[in-house]
């Protein structure tokens, strides 16, 4: 029986170098497929890559283990870490240190406790005083279409309250 040349045995060396990078980037099978998706128009099914990074296969597919590795490696250093984020349904976005620091200097700048803020610009239901909070203080890592939104009236609030 002559094994199809596409196949190669998955050796400790590959596994490892797959592994490192998923540990480091934090990028499971389901994220790094939809990835593969978008950039590369190809399907790898989400389970595939988990065995792969699990290195539960015997022999792989080049081409799939080639396209893989090559995909944890062009991942940007911003996007570690943060594909349980990407692959929600609802758009978030990522907090960026800018915006961190304009929030809060915003608040600041109004000088009053969240509650009043909350008093003169009407909050969406899922920003209270505690996310707020976490969100100034780096403890929150995303926001939705909504909450953003609202941190922009906050922001420009306060631009307009400075003399």
């Amino acid at each position: 029986m002559c094994k199809s040349p596409a196949r190669i045995p998955y050796t400790q060396e590959l596994k490892d170098a797959l592994k490192a990078l998923h540990q480091k980037t934090g990028w499971g099978g389901p994220a790094m497929a939809n990835r593969i998706k978008e950039q590369h128009s190809v399907f790898i099914h989400p389970a595939t890559i988990t065995k792969l990074v699990e290195g539960d296969f015997v022999t792989v597919s080049r081409a799939e283990y080639d396209l893989v590795l090559q995909t944890y490696r062009a991942l940007p250093k911003e996007l570690w870490q943060q594909s349980r984020l990407l692959g929600r349904k609802k758009k978030r976005h990522l907090i960026s240190e800018d915006l961190r620091s304009e929030l809060q200097q915003a608040l600041e700048l109004l000088g009053m406790p969240h509650s009043s803020v909350f008093a003169i610009l009407r909050p969406p239901s899922t920003i209270n005083s505690q996310k707020l909070t976490n969100l100034v203080n780096g403890r929150l890592k995303s926001i939705t279409d909504a909450e953003a939104e609202w941190l922009k009236k906050v922001i420009e609030e306060a631009k307009l309250r400075t003399p």
